[in-house]
């Protein structure tokens, strides 16, 4: 995985790895780790930020990736309608 992400690095200005929810096989994780920045994509409901929260905290604690690398992204937000982004945030 690091030679490949040395390659697409020299290659490009940016790397976008879409790895979805499954951050339990072994080239996730590498990826996660060598990774300059990591999106968290979550839904604006209790299931999705429930379940997002479970997850970094593994990532955080168990796998020891850096909590700094981590940016949230809040899809299909609406000021009106699901959780408010601050309790999102706030959540995880």
């Amino acid at each position: 995985m690091h030679e490949l992400l040395s390659i697409l690095e020299s290659l490009a200005d940016f790397v976008v790895i879409d790895l979805g929810q499954d951050t339990n096989a072994a080239v996730h994780l590498q990826a996660l780790r060598e990774a300059n920045y990591v999106f968290v994509v979550v839904n604006p409901d209790a299931a999705s930020v429930r379940v997002t929260g479970e997850v970094m905290e593994t990532l955080f604690k168990h796998v020891q990736i850096d909590a700094k690398k981590f940016r949230l992204v809040v899809n299909r937000f609406h000021p009106e309608h699901g959780i408010a982004r601050k309790d999102i945030v706030n959540a995880l």
